[in-house]
């Protein structure tokens, strides 16, 4: 199986999308002390997850988008975005809009001009990635996916474990009748 074939739907709530962003994050940039930036309700300087990248400062602005509704990113909102990283302090070198939506090639594209603009300012790069992108992350670090899946998807491990209690109970029973059908 691989991340194609097997996929989880992102978090439903924006809080826990970006809680998901924080935990993922600190493995990418192996950066145990990275965290959201202030709280809802203030302004963030279009960062909602910072932390440093072999010294270096990196921050994520998570979009959470509907996906059963196909709301996903603009390229005018990735430009938004970008520009208001620019007050971030200390300044950036990378930054990253993670969405839940799924991929866009307008939004890619803005992605890849907002960075050629930026090299030439001298200021951070740009990416976006979609739920598929952090999917495939989470799905490529195993542990850390064993350690999210009772966090962010409870109902698909008690719904695991009730399927795996379900089968133990089918094998003894089986177990049991082949002992009987024996010993006759």
């Amino acid at each position: 199986m691989s991340s194609e074939t097997e996929t989880l739907l992102p978090p439903n709530k924006p809080e826990a999308f970006e809680s998901l962003c924080l935990d993922l994050w600190k493995v990418i940039w192996n950066d145990p002390g990275a965290q959201k930036n202030g709280r809802k309700g203030q302004s963030q300087a279009g960062v909602d997850v910072f932390g440093q990248e072999m010294g270096r400062w990196a921050g994520v602005q998570c979009k959470q988008k509907d996906g059963l509704l196909w709301r996903h990113l603009t390229p005018k909102e990735l430009e938004d975005e970008a520009a208001s990283a620019q007050s971030f302090q200390p300044p950036l070198t990378s930054f990253v809009v993670a969405t839940s939506g799924p991929a866009s090639v307008e939004v890619q594209e803005e992605a890849r001009l907002i960075t050629v603009h930026n090299q030439a300012r001298g200021i951070f790069t740009v990416e976006v990635w979609s739920w598929e992108k952090i999917w495939h992350e989470l799905y490529g670090r195993r542990e850390l996916l064993k350690q999210l899946l009772p966090i962010y998807w409870p109902n698909l491990m008690r719904s695991a474990d009730s399927a795996i209690g379900e089968t133990i109970r089918e094998a003894k029973d089986m177990i049991r009748r082949y002992r009987i059908c024996a010993a006759a």
